[in-house]
This record gives C-alpha cells, structure tokens and sequence, in this order.
C-alpha cells in the first residue's frame, strides 16, 4: 500500500455565486463544487481542508487547499482541471509538502503564518464592476483621515470589536503587521496584512474606516471601540463584493512546485 502524499492546490475564484468556502447544508460553495470536480478527475474520493472560510461573496486571488492522496499527481492536473471547473474558480499551482517535511502533515489553514486581503472601493460607478468585483461608494471621503484610522490598526492585537456578533471562536487575538489605503484611478484600494483574521473582520475594519472618511466616526471614537471588545459599536459592515483574499504564506521552503 502507498504511502498517502499531501498535495497543496493554489487556486483563485470569484465568489459571487457562492455561500463562502466551506460546505454547508442547503447552499451551494466553492469548497462542494471544488470537491465534486476533483473528485470525478482523479476518480479518488478526498477531502479538501482550505486555508480559510471566506464569506459568502468574497473573492480570492489566491487560495491554498491540500488534499491527501495514494495517487502520483503533476502539473497536468492543472490543465485537466480548469476545463473542468466553472468559469469563475481556476487553478494555478500544484505543490507537494517538502520531502524534508514528509513526517509532517503541513496544514493549509493551521500552518499559514500570514495572510493578506485587499478591499477595492470604486469611487466612479462601473456598470461592469459593481456587485461583482468592487464596491460603489458615491460619498465623499477623507482619505488622509482613513490612512491615518489604518495606522492605528496595528497597535492592537484584540480585535473582538470586529468579529460576528456570536463568534464561536477560542480567541480574538490576531498579530496584525501593517494595513494601508491607496488610490489608484478611480479605485480606493484598502491592503491588511496579519496572521489570521476573524470571520466577516477585514468588512469591519473597511466598514468603520468609511464612517471616519464621510465623518460618522472619529479617531478617537475608533480607538474607544476597538478597546471595548464591543462588535456593536464598530462601523458597518462592508459589502463582500470587494473583498479579495491575496495572499498566503507557509514555512519558507514547506512546499515543492511540481514540474
């Protein structure tokens, strides 16, 4: 009998179709679709573990998942696979666990040190673009005083302010490395980076930052929020549609491309 190897696809999709990620009964997602296609290709019941949920009607520019499997696998899966997956979900890369990791079973959520999310806000109505890749904002807003509200992100590590109101989770901490706001054309594009993230809190963040730009909210008013542990008193929050899971990242040299 073969030993079982670890695989790690990276993917990307648009997730305006789906109920987030993970499986869940009554609802179509991208982790069931996914599932039903590899399956009927490498003709091998798997389960795929993703490394994260994402909300329903967020995207992804890049998303890990590993399955196990007895089966030699390479690069032609890609291929196969991308004619066989719906239009709005692809495959990019396929990896295997490092061979000097092979009595480790490396995790795609458990084992992602940091991740990164992008949030565009379009400041000129696109009739190709809302709802389905950016969010409109017709109000004005004060970009500086948004900077300086994603600024103060980083001196905390509780972030209980922005969770589900009925978050089931252990703990609310998250090491939060840097966020940002930039315009570009007529996008505002908003970059979070940190080790993990709480279901629904990069809308959150985006949300009370929008009510300081138009002028809801103060500096101070943020802070006091954050402090509180409180998810009722921060902003609204945001729509999922222009909300981009970016990045991931393992163990510098945890994963082997395969040629």
């Amino acid at each position: 009998m073969r030993t079982k190897t670890r695989y790690f696809l990276e993917i990307a999709y648009n997730g305006s179709q789906y109920h987030g990620w993970q499986v869940q009964p009554n609802s179509t997602t991208l982790q069931e679709v996914f599932e039903d296609r590899l399956c009927k290709k490498i003709r091998e019941q798997v389960r795929t573990q993703g490394c994260g949920r994402t909300d329903t009607g967020v995207h992804a520019r890049k998303f890990f998942l590993h399955f196990d499997t007895e089966q030699e696998l390479d690069r032609g899966l890609l291929k196969e696979m991308n004619a066989f997956l719906p239009r709005d979900i692809s495959c990019i890369n396929i990896y295997k666990v490092a061979d000097h990791l092979d009595n480790y079973r490396l995790h795609a959520r458990f084992d992602a040190y940091e991740r990164q999310y992008e949030y565009i806000l379009s400041v000129v109505k696109d009739p190709f673009g809302i709802g389905t890749k950016t969010t409109f904002w017709s109000q004005k807003l004060d970009v500086d005083l948004m900077q300086q509200a994603a600024e103060i992100l980083p001196e905390y590590s509780m972030f209980r302010t922005f969770s589900k109101l009925e978050s089931a989770v252990k703990t609310f901490e998250c090491q939060m490395n840097w966020a940002k706001w930039e315009q570009q054309g007529n996008d505002l594009k908003f970059n979070i980076n940190a080790n993990r993230f709480l279901r629904s809190m990069v809308r959150k963040i985006v949300g009370t930052m929008v009510w300081i730009g138009i002028g809801r909210m103060t500096l101070d008013e943020m802070r006091e929020a954050i402090e509180s542990g409180d998810p009722t008193k921060s902003g609204m929050v945001a729509p999922p549609d222009g909300l981009y899971l970016v990045n991931v990242k393992y163990p510098e040299n945890s994963l082997q491309e395969l040629a």
